[in-house]
């Protein structure tokens, strides 16, 4: 049997939102176990799959030039051309969408009634918010990117409680919200976010350069506008602490200028792997603001690296990660810099929650959430009979 992978979400060839890790790193692993995998991914993802080896066939969903820009219309144009592309299915091969989006769960789920006895594997790594509310609860002007993606879930959702054999979410609190829904208890499972452990043990202890670092998108959900308030704080009790931000987030530039911060914060732009773990060693504590989260992948690294976590006080971090991180009430920025402070002035309660922070970080690896879904498919790889 085999894998066929539907990554087609990727928009751009640099970042990485937390299905994207999550099929990276278990695409190595099933590899490495000796499954073959079948991948359909757009051409920004082709370079990260590309080099994976013989035991995995990579197809390119190229785009229309016809097709308008439009997010929606090109990933409607690929889950179309997907169901199309789709060759040699075996009866006991899994269908693997990486996400919720249409250009990943459609085609698996054509692929599974095309092919009855395969099996649908689906992740639901973050479920949408009501398009027409903040992340406190309150009304306010929804977006029609958020909209289509509330209803768009919505229909992927009840494709998947019908017709999917399994359903992966990030967290117990999804779980159960699923189950709510009319899901079945053994359909949907938990595959937590994880840790490179390979990956963390191989970078050696650098020299501290940053009092704190970030890690995340432009978006609303990472609470940005809160962390640079946050960090004009720190910066007027520490005015040499220096931030190093990481990701795509050129358009906080002119907000950085008006607040006074441009000599601290220093932007990398979108890295990973070994340079990512490099400014995360040289950083002495991870700021986390994020207003909604399903599992935070970014904290669990930094955590595992020894980096105390400052964020906002998220429900499903009660069960995540209980201990490592210091949580602040929602929206109270002021709070969110005391704590900041606090650490960079208070060692042993900085070496206190580092220590812990590795401890919590250590529950988590790819290798255990790969194991988690291949007992729950209940499949074998060739290499294993």
């Amino acid at each position: 049997m085999k894998f066929v992978i539907f990554n087609n979400g990727l928009m751009v060839e640099t970042g990485l939102s937390g299905s994207d890790r999550r099929a990276l790193e278990w695409t190595k692993i099933f590899l490495k176990k000796g499954f073959k995998v079948n991948m359909y991914t757009s051409v920004f993802g082709r370079t990260r799959y590309q080099n994976f080896g013989p035991n995995l066939s990579l197809t390119t969903v190229g785009d229309s030039k016809f097709i308008s820009q439009n997010t929606f219309f090109i990933y409607l144009f690929r889950a179309v051309r997907s169901i199309f592309l789709i060759r040699n299915v075996g009866e006991n091969d899994i269908f693997y969408s990486t996400s919720d989006l249409l250009p990943d769960a459609v085609p698996a789920f054509f692929g599974k009634l095309k092919n009855k006895k395969t099996k649908w594997l689906t992740g639901c790594h973050l479920l949408a918010t009501n398009p027409f509310r903040d992340y406190k609860g309150n009304l306010k002007k929804p977006t029609l990117k958020g909209i289509y993606y509330f209803f768009s879930q919505k229909v992927i959702l009840l494709l998947a409680k019908n017709y999917a054999d399994l359903v992966m979410v990030s967290n117990n609190l999804d779980r159960n919200s699923l189950l709510g829904k009319g899901f079945k208890d053994r359909q949907v499972i938990v595959t937590y976010g994880a840790v490179e452990w390979g990956l963390v043990n191989s970078v050696k202890p650098q020299k501290t350069k940053y009092e704190a670092a970030f890690i995340g998108r432009y978006h609303p959900q990472k609470g940005l506008d809160d962390l640079l308030k946050a960090w004009k704080i720190v910066c007027r009790k520490f005015p040499k602490a220096q931030m190093a931000m990481i990701g795509e987030l050129e358009q906080l530039l002119p907000k950085i200028k008006e607040l006074g911060l441009g000599t601290n914060i220093i932007f990398f732009g979108f890295i990973d792997g070994v340079d990512k773990v490099k400014i995360l060693r040289s950083s002495k504590i991870f700021l986390f603001p994020s207003h909604y989260e399903s599992f935070g992948i970014v904290a669990a690294e930094a955590m595992a690296l020894g980096l105390p976590v400052v964020a906002y006080d998220l429900p499903i971090y009660k069960d995540i990660y209980p201990e490592g991180m210091i949580k602040v009430p929602l929206g109270n920025w002021r709070s969110f810099a005391d704590e900041v402070g606090e650490l960079l002035t208070n060692k042993s309660k900085y070496k206190k929650i580092s220590v812990v922070a590795i401890k919590v970080a250590k529950k988590f690896s790819w290798e255990k959430t790969a194991k988690t879904i291949i007992d729950n498919l209940g499949v074998t790889s060739d290499k294993s009979k």
